[in-house]
């Protein structure tokens, strides 16, 4: 989304839900990573590659190979993310990403990825479908199990998140929040703001879906419950 270009419409009356600032620091991943870190919400270790194309770079010393490398921006369900299994491969993504932005991340054993659709409105009223565990093919998500086979601390941690978080952009609209789960605990992977595949078993098995919920809160009536 080019922020700048859309401000000039909301200075001239537009409404955007969510808004524009409060999409902001979610269009990028490094930026989103920054807000986490801020926020003391747990994600994987993680580093920006220099714009500048480096000869080499300093890794932490308790990571090792494999890495995730993601681009900044524009990357969704695997497009943009590239698994680093060796310094040559480290190195061949430096000669190869041009004047784009990328991140590494430090590898992440998980057992289940989790996601969350929740909802805000201009109230501060947030709303949440049930936790789901997605199963993806090919890096895009396939199929979920809903709601997610976990106990209750995680369940609340997960909507503590995702409510802290809302409150802190002072965001309006849909969000979807994608964890890892595992040995190293709860950790967020990423955040779309927007509808999300994830969500889409909402449209038949709640009472409201992740669209009802945003059309609502866009239009200014009341939102029914999930």
């Amino acid at each position: 989304i080019d922020i700048p270009s859309l401000l000039s419409l909301e200075n001239n009356g537009v409404s955007f839900f969510p808004k524009l600032q409060s999409i902001r620091p979610l269009i990028n991943k490094i930026s989103q990573r920054e807000l986490l870190n801020t926020l003391d919400i747990p994600c994987p270790d993680w580093m920006a590659i220099p714009l500048e194309t480096p000869s080499t770079i300093d890794l932490p010393s308790d990571w090792g190979f494999p890495l995730m490398a993601k681009v900044a921006k524009g990357g969704y369900d695997g497009k943009g993310t590239k698994v680093i299994k060796n310094s040559r491969q480290l190195h061949e993504l430096f000669e190869s990403k041009g004047e784009e932005q990328w991140m590494l991340e430090k590898w992440v054993p998980f057992e289940k990825e989790l996601s969350i659709i929740s909802s805000r409105d201009s109230k501060g009223i947030v709303r949440s479908l049930p936790i789901v565990e997605t199963y993806q093919n090919k890096q895009i998500c396939d199929w979920v199990f809903a709601p997610a086979d976990i106990n209750h601390d995680i369940d609340q941690m997960v909507k503590n998140i995702v409510s802290s978080l809302l409150a802190e952009l002072d965001y309006v609209g849909v969000i979807a929040i994608e964890f890892f789960y595992g040995s190293d605990g709860l950790l967020v992977n990423e955040i779309a703001p927007r509808t999300h595949n994830s969500g889409h078993f909402s449209i038949d098995a709640c009472i409201s879906s992740q669209f009802d919920q945003q059309i609502c809160i866009t239009s200014g009536i009341d939102v029914p419950m999930p």
